[in-house]
């Protein structure tokens, strides 16, 4: 079990559970950013803030950020989740972490990368 890569993403935790809750600390992730942070790895006996997540023997997300809906999307409240330009997550992607690649085309299927870097999340806008 486990083995999964999770990177470029925007995590975000809605309070109900945790942004990445897991019993198998076989998996590697990183270049993410976080909205409420609230990690585990004993299935969600226990939550750990990002600082102590990071500071894992597993070294999880050393290069990801945190962040709020608000600063990252043009629109959260209309389901507008398209990046605000300034936006943490624009421009700051890798094309591969871990041996897997990025894909590229993002959910509206635009061509990765349309600046300097892919951006991080489903949606390329700059």
């Amino acid at each position: 079990m486990g083995g999964h890569t999770i990177f470029n993403n925007i995590l975000i935790n809605l309070g109900t559970s945790g942004t990445i809750v897991t019993g198998n600390t076989n998996f590697k992730s990183n270049y993410n950013v976080v909205v409420n942070s609230g990690f585990s790895v004993n299935e969600g006996s226990t939550l750990l803030n990002f600082t102590q997540w990071k500071a894992l023997a597993g070294a999880y997300d050393a290069n990801s950020v945190i962040s709020d809906v608000n600063t990252l999307f043009v629109a959260p409240g209309t389901s507008d989740f398209r990046l605000k330009s300034g936006s943490p997550a624009a421009n700051t992607g890798v094309t591969s972490f871990n041996g897997q690649s990025a894909p590229a085309t993002d959910i509206a299927n635009v061509p990765r990368p349309q600046g300097a870097a892919v951006d991080r999340g489903a949606y390329e806008s700059f």
